[in-house]
C-alpha cells in the first residue's frame, strides 16, 4: 500500500433537507449577492483526472475514483462592510457540486464550507483570482491534450477537493483589498473586516443557491490556514455574536494565532523578527485602520513612507524582505554585516523597523495604543457554542504552536467541545515549518470534513494510515 493524501472513499447517504430551499421569513435583509459568474463546469471524471493529476497519478481504468461529484465555478461579486462602515464591492469564488448519481440526485443538499485565505501580498493570488483562471487553462488543455498539463495551483485542489470529493458548497473570500477592491487597503488581521469578508460571501451563495434551485443546507464549516486561521476564529465569534440565517456545524482554525497582544509582547521582547513583511503589514493596516496611531508613530524613517508603497498589491513578500534589508543598510550606522558580505544570512533586528520608544512603551504600557488595538482583535476572549478542532505544527517558525494551544486550552477549560491536532504527530513527518504544514494539515481536514458530515464509516481509511513504500 502506498500513503496516498486525499485518498478515501466515502459513500454519500444524504436526506432530503428543508432548509435548503425555504425562503427566509424570520429576518429579512438585503441581499449581499450583486453578481455570479460561471466560469466552468466540471463533471466527476474531470474533477478526478485533476484531483489525481495534482499528486502526480496518471488515471486509469482502474483508478480510484476519488471525486464523487462534478463542480460549477463561479466569481462572484458581493457587498460587505469595512471596519470604518463604508460599504466595499468585494469578490471571491464559489464552487457547487453537480450531483451527477440519480438515486440520490433530488435528495441531495449540500453543507457549506468557507476557506478563509493565508497572507498574500499580490492580488494576483487572490482566489478570484487564481481559481478561475487555473481552471480554465485546465479545461482548454483537457478539451485539447496537447503538451503538458497546465500546473494546478494548491488552491484549485483545496477547492476541487471540498467540492468534487465531499459534496460542499465551497466558498472562498478575496478579503477587503484583493480582488475587486484591490484599491482598498487590506484589513490585515483586523478581525471585523475578515469577518465581514466571509460572513457576507456566505450569505450571497446561500442566496445563489435558493435562487437557483441549487438544494443547500444552511450549515457552515470554517476553516483556513495562517491569516486564515485567524480569520476563520474571528469569522465563528462574530456568526455566533449575531443573528445569521445558517448555523455552524465546526470551525477547523489552522496554523494561526488567536491573541495578537500576546504574539506583540513575545515579538517585541525579541532581538530578531522572523519574516518583517508580516510585520509591517500589520503595522500599516492598523495604522490604515484606527485614529489613534499613524505609521510615524510606530515605524522608523524611512518605513513610514515606504510600507504604504510595500503593499499596493503589486509585490510579492520576498520583493518587499529585499527592500526593507536594503533599506536598513542605509539608515543603521555602522551597517549590519550582511550589507557587505552577501555570503551572509540576514537577520533583521525589530529596532530596525519599530522605534525604539515606541517599543518600551508597548512593553511597559497596557493602554499603549497599538497595544489597545490589537488586544481588541485578540479572538480567544469567548466560548464557542461549536466544536472547534486546532491544527498546528511544533515546526511552526512564524506563528508559535505555543500561542494557539494555549488558545486550545483556553476554550477546553472553558467547557468548549475542541480539539488540537498535530500534523507532525499524526503523519509522521518531523518537524514542519509554516509553510510546509500546510499540506497535511489540508489533508487531515479533508478527511475531518467527511467524518463531521457522513460519519466515519463512510469515509475510508484516514490518510495518516496509509503506508508508502
Amino acid at each position: 500500500m502506498r500513503k496516498r493524501y486525499f485518498s478515501f472513499l466515502f459513500l454519500v447517504f444524504a436526506v432530503l433537507s428543508f432548509m435548503s430551499c425555504h425562503n427566509d421569513t424570520s429576518s429579512k435583509k438585503e441581499s449581499t449577492l450583486i453578481h455570479a459568474q460561471e466560469v466552468a463546469t466540471l463533471d466527476s471524471n474531470s474533477v478526478n483526472t485533476i484531483l489525481l493529476a495534482a499528486r502526480n497519478i496518471q488515471p486509469t481504468a482502474a483508478q480510484e475514483q476519488i471525486a464523487k461529484f462534478g463542480a460549477k465555478i463561479y466569481k462572484v461579486l458581493y457587498w460587505t462592510t469595512d471596519d470604518k462602515g463604508n460599504r466595499v464591492k468585494a469578490s471571491g469564488v464559489m464552487l457547487l457540486p453537480v450531483v451527477e448519481d440519480p438515486a440520490i440526485k433530488d435528495l441531495y443538499s449540500a453543507p457549506i464550507v468557507s476557506d478563509q485565505h493565508g497572507t498574500i501580498f499580490l492580488d494576483t493570488e487572490a482566489p478570484s483570482n487564481v481559481i478561475p483562471k487555473n481552471i480554465q487553462e485546465i479545461v482548454a488543455y483537457l478539451k485539447n491534450p496537447q503538451g503538458t498539463l497546465p500546473q494546478i495551483n494548491p488552491e484549485t485542489v483545496i477547492a476541487l477537493s471540498y467540492t468534487g470529493r465531499l459534496g460542499f458548497v465551497t466558498v472562498m473570500p478575496d478579503y477587503i483589498g484583493f480582488g475587486v477592491s484591490k484599491d482598498h487597503y487590506h484589513p490585515y488581521m483586523i478581525a471585523n473586516s475578515l469577518a465581514n469578508s466571509a460572513i457576507d460571501l456566505i450569505n450571497a451563495a446561500i442566496d445563489y443557491a435558493e435562487q437557483n434551485g441549487e438544494a443547500v443546507k444552511r450549515e457552515v464549516y470554517l476553516t483556513g490556514y495562517s491569516e486564515g486561521g485567524y480569520a476563520t476564529l474571528a469569522t465563528a465569534k462574530k456568526i455566533q455574536e449575531t443573528n445569521q440565517r445558517f448555523k455552524v456545524k465546526a470551525v477547523f482554525p489552522m496554523g494561526g494565532t488567536y491573541n495578537l497582544e500576546t504574539l506583540a509582547l513575545l515579538l517585541l521582547q525579541q532581538e530578531n523578527m522572523p519574516f518583517p513583511p508580516f510585520i509591517a503589514d500589520v503595522a500599516y493596516s492598523y495604522a490604515e485602520t484606527y485614529d489613534n496611531i499613524t505609521l510615524s508613530d510606530l515605524v522608523n524613517p524611512p518605513f513610514d513612507q515606504k510600507i504604504p508603497l510595500y503593499f499596493d498589491k503589486t509585490k510579492d513578500g520576498e520583493t518587499i524582505y529585499k527592500d526593507m534589508l536594503v533599506t536598513v543598510c542605509g539608515i543603521i550606522n555602522p551597517p549590519p554585516a550582511y550589507c557587505s558580505n552577501p555570503s551572509i544570512i540576514p537577520n533583521f533586528k525589530v529596532s530596525y523597523l519599530f522605534k525604539q520608544n515606541m517599543i518600551q512603551d508597548f512593553l511597559t504600557n497596557g493602554n499603549n495604543p497599538f497595544r489597545t488595538d490589537l488586544r481588541n482583535n485578540n479572538v480567544d476572549n469567548w466560548v464557542p457554542e461549536f466544536p472547534v478542532t486546532f491544527v498546528h505544527c511544533e515546526g511552526d517558525n512564524i506563528l508559535p504552536y505555543q500561542l494557539s494551544y494555549l488558545t486550545y486550552e483556553n476554550f477546553k477549560n472553558h467547557g468548549v467541545t475542541t480539539e488540537f491536532v498535530n500534523p507532525e504527530e499524526l503523519f509522521g513527518t518531523g518537524q514542519l515549518d509554516h509553510p510546509h504544514c500546510a499540506t497535511p494539515a489540508y489533508n487531515y481536514l479533508i478527511y475531518s470534513l467527511c467524518v463531521n458530515e457522513y460519519g466515519q464509516d463512510k469515509c475510508g481509511t484516514p490518510p495518516w494510515q496509509m503506508t508508502q513504500p
